[in-house]
């Protein structure tokens, strides 16, 4: 095979609004960083976010945004003690 591809045949109650998340973990292919970008967009939620008095993000923003990912894509992204 040149160009092989995986097909996965699910029923329609199946497919949920996260099922991007889901199925493309590390467990499964790597996703490229477009790709990752685009799933990391779609878990932001505006109104969750704080900022800090000179208007960048909190600490705390990023790591709640961290902690909110599937286990598998928070290795590297907090250190030992939870910092970003």
């Amino acid at each position: 095979m040149q160009n092989p591809v995986l097909v996965r045949v699910m029923n329609r109650e199946d497919v949920t609004a996260d099922i991007g998340d889901v199925s493309n973990t590390t467990s499964n292919l790597d996703l490229s960083p477009v790709e990752r970008a685009k799933n990391d967009a779609n878990r932001i939620e505006l109104e969750a976010l704080s900022f800090n008095e000179n208007g960048s993000i909190s600490p705390q923003t990023v790591r709640d945004f961290v902690v909110s990912m599937p286990q598998s894509e928070q290795g590297g992204l907090l250190d030992a003690k939870g910092q970003p």
